[in-house]
């Protein structure tokens, strides 16, 4: 076979110039620089600026703004994707630099700390790129709506973990106020707020993440594949594609104006995807899609459900998901660890060269040594009140041979080996499900009666195994997400 990346990792660490911390330095320097190299390479913006100009003959020409059809079917149209992450090429890391990132291009300001921070992504104590919309509420991992660089923002890894996928919204709606915490911790900004279910950005920032939601409403019906119809609700029952609270972020749309740097902001979104946010053009818009706020509840009393609050902003829809809850069990991107992930044994690491999809690392599982030594598993315990599990994640594969492959399991008992039951197995070829040296992000449903009583137990775990032939054939697993999913 033919020497991979992956080779790299099997050399001795213990030489005696190099500790693995100085290897680590080292992986670090050369992936930063083989991506400045390509990003010098690569041409910085894909559209051209008159394209995106506002003025005669500009985005808007020949449409009528006013109705909200027309204006779906010009975001949809004009929409170039964005890679999420690319080896090599520009991709949203490079996307942020350029659109949240100073004029130096050394600092870069995150949305719920609200200050700048050295520009250098997925490193310790740095940032993460934070989908507004949260992927647990509709955005998966394989539309345009995954790496829609309109709804994301750079945010500090802590905040990211805190805020998770709460509904937008000031405190003492969902909850009392008593049970709010402001800020929400000690690395958010002043005003941000926190409670159980909902989360506050800074004052300064939430208009615009209103108006980022309000695009993602207008510009996802769930037409497209990966997609799902997206939209608003001031009572939110945990269906897919469902977000809240509208009522709330018409009051930040309110409060917090569109300013210089929210149109600076788009104009370059504009010149990397092709499609402008209409809300930030044409403020007035708002209010005649989406109607006016309701009146504000008292202290935790929440919204009067009795009546629906849904959108109904007129793009085509789809119809809506029969899900009546998803809930996020679990997500990492190894960054920081093995996050509750176990590894079998000699043919699986946690490895930090090029393979990671997101940030510096992900989880190497390689050969078919045996079941438990090729593989990564992790328990969840008590799954009964579940009826389906969702379980995403990304991989990039390295010299696995046609008919090789590699499997998502699952069990009741992880300590009974004959217990693994085949959730979904991917086959190595072109004909296939996968080729080499590509990244692909995976989203794969498990229902409780595959597994033997037809439900899922108290004592669940995950586990993805290689199934190749020699040590050279390597799968890498990065960004996993794991949902309950009541139907």
């Amino acid at each position: 076979k033919r020497s991979s990346r992956a080779q790299i990792q099997q050399r001795p660490l213990s030489c005696h110039f190099a500790s693995r911390t100085e290897w680590d330095k080292m992986f670090l320097m050369m992936r930063t620089s083989l991506q400045f190299f390509f990003a010098l390479a690569a041409p910085s913006l894909i559209v051209s600026a008159q394209t995106c100009d506002l003025g005669t003959g500009g985005y808007y020409d020949g449409v009528d703004v006013t109705d909200s059809s027309a204006l779906h079917n010009l975001l949809q149209q004009t929409h170039q994707e964005v890679p999420f992450s690319a080896h090599p090429g520009n991709d949203v890391w490079d996307v942020l630099k350029d659109l949240d990132g100073d004029a130096s291009g050394t600092l870069i300001r995150l949305i719920y700390k609200d200050t700048e921070h050295d520009n250098t992504p997925n490193v310790a104590a740095s940032y993460n790129r934070e989908h507004l919309w949260p992927r647990t509420k509709g955005v998966g991992y394989n539309g345009l709506d995954y790496s829609d660089i309109h709804a994301i923002r750079a945010a500090f890894f802590l905040n990211k973990a805190v805020r998770g996928d709460r509904y937008f919204s000031s405190c003492g709606l969902a909850h009392p106020q008593s049970e709010c915490t402001s800020p929400a911790g000690s690395d958010f900004a002043d005003t941000t707020e926190i409670d159980e279910t909902t989360f506050a950005p800074p004052i300064n920032r939430r208009g615009d993440i209103a108006r980022a939601i309000f695009y993602m409403v207008l510009r996802y019906d769930g037409s497209e594949a990966g997609t799902a119809d997206l939209h608003l609700t001031d009572c939110p029952t945990g269906e897919i594609g469902e977000y809240g609270y509208l009522s709330q972020l018409l009051h930040w749309h309110v409060d917090d104006p569109v300013d210089t740097v929210e149109q600076a902001r788009n104009d370059k979104a504009c010149q990397w995807q092709g499609n402008r946010n209409p809300f930030v053009d044409h403020p007035n818009l708002v209010q005649a899609f989406f109607g006016s706020p309701r009146p504000t509840p008292g202290d935790g009393q929440g919204y009067d459900c009795s009546t629906t609050t849904t959108t109904t902003t007129a793009p085509p829809t789809t119809t809506t998901s029969s899900v009546a809850l998803q809930e996020l069990l679990h997500e990492t991107d190894f960054e920081y660890g093995w996050d509750g992930w176990v590894d079998g044994g000699w043919d699986s690491y946690r490895s930090n060269l090029l393979e990671a999809c997101t940030g510096l690392y992900c989880i190497r599982i390689r050969d078919s040594t045996s079941g438990s030594h090729s593989s990564m598993t992790r328990a969840f315990g008590d799954l009964t009140s579940y009826d389906e599990l969702k379980v995403g994640f990304s991989f990039y594969a390295i010299d696995m041979d046609d008919g090789e492959k590699f499997h998502l399991e699952i069990s009741n008992d992880q300590n009974d080996d004959a217990g693994w039951i085949n959730a979904r197995t991917w086959v190595a070829g072109g004909g296939d499900d996968f080729i080499n040296e590509a990244t692909y992000h995976e989203s794969v449903i498990i229902q409780g009666s595959i597994l033997p009583g037809g439900s899922f137990g108290n004592t669940v775990s995950l586990r993805l195994r290689c199934d190749a032939s020699e040590n050279d054939d390597a799968v890498y697993i990065d960004d996993v997400s794991v949902m309950g999913i009541v139907v």
